[in-house]
């Protein structure tokens, strides 16, 4: 007399379950292929760039600075700012210096420069303490998600001194 073993059984019972529900020929003539044309991908695609704007003059008490440069954020979709500054003489006063990243739209700039009204920022801010010793000041980087290909670049100082301002964006997939 023989028996089953435990896994001979369980071959069985999956062999007569596969063979249950494969399809069947008429169900598999119906299925068309679709050619799509071939992709080529010239050269590797970056994981991550890092946009640098260095000495960035800021006046003191100043509301928004923009620079001509613009953000170009097209393919990716995080950034990770962080900004550093240094005072130029010793500052009297504490302050904060504020990066911020508009939206490359018309709207949202016209928006801004006629009500200061910041429509989607991102920002990056460092604050600058009374100091007769340190001139120098930087953040802590921080992550956020991007929903425009392009931004404009701004910053703010409400700091007693000016600054030069040291503005560092990787973008990332």
């Amino acid at each position: 007399m023989t028996s089953l073993r435990p896994t001979g059984v369980f071959a069985f019972l999956m062999t007569t379950l596969f063979i249950g529900i494969m399809p069947s020929a008429q169900a598999a003539s119906e299925v068309k292929v679709v050619n799509t044309p071939s992709v080529t991908v010239p050269r590797p695609i970056p994981h991550a760039r890092l946009q640098e704007f260095h000495a960035i003059p800021v006046s003191a008490k100043s509301e928004a600075t923009m620079i001509e440069t613009r953000l170009n954020a097209t393919g990716f979709s995080h950034a990770t700012i962080s900004i550093a500054v240094e005072v130029q003489g010793m500052a009297d006063e504490s302050g904060l210096v504020t990066a911020t990243l508009l939206p490359a739209v018309p709207f949202v700039l016209k928006t801004f420069q006629r009500d200061l009204i910041k429509l989607f920022p991102i920002e990056a801010g460092v604050f600058v303490e009374r100091s007769d010793i340190i001139d120098v000041f930087g953040s802590q980087p921080t992550v956020h998600p991007l929903a425009f290909p392009k931004y404009y670049v701004f910053f703010s100082n409400s700091s007693d001194r000016p600054v030069k301002a040291y503005l560092y964006v990787n973008l990332t997939h």
